[in-house]
């Protein structure tokens, strides 16, 4: 033998989730969105979280991602509801007209 029989030809193992700067573990993850599922406690945490200066980086990142998303649903919800809105009210206005 040449000596290369030795030689461990495989990559390193990734090190572990835990050791990982910032990283969230399971139950951190299952408490934030349970927490995203309580009316205003969710728009408070995810404020508290998005905007303290402290606190993992992570979940300081997922508060400011679910901000974000929250205001644009927001924003897009009123343009349809003012459209559907104006559409369903000129519809019942000719409904009425129709009938006198």
């Amino acid at each position: 033998m040449n000596g290369q029989d030795d030689f461990n030809w495989a990559a390193p193992p990734p090190p572990p989730p835990e050791s990982e700067p910032g990283a969230l573990s399971q139950k951190e993850w299952i408490i934030i969105v349970l927490l995203q599922t309580i009316p205003c406690v969710n728009v408070i945490m995810m404020l508290v979280w998005a905007f303290s200066s402290g606190g993992n980086p992570t979940r300081k990142r997922v508060a400011e991602a679910w901000l974000i998303v929250s205001v644009c649903v927001m924003a897009i919800s009123f343009i349809l509801n003012g459209v559907g809105g104006n559409a369903i009210s000129s519809l019942l206005d000719s409904l009425a007209n129709y009938r006198n």
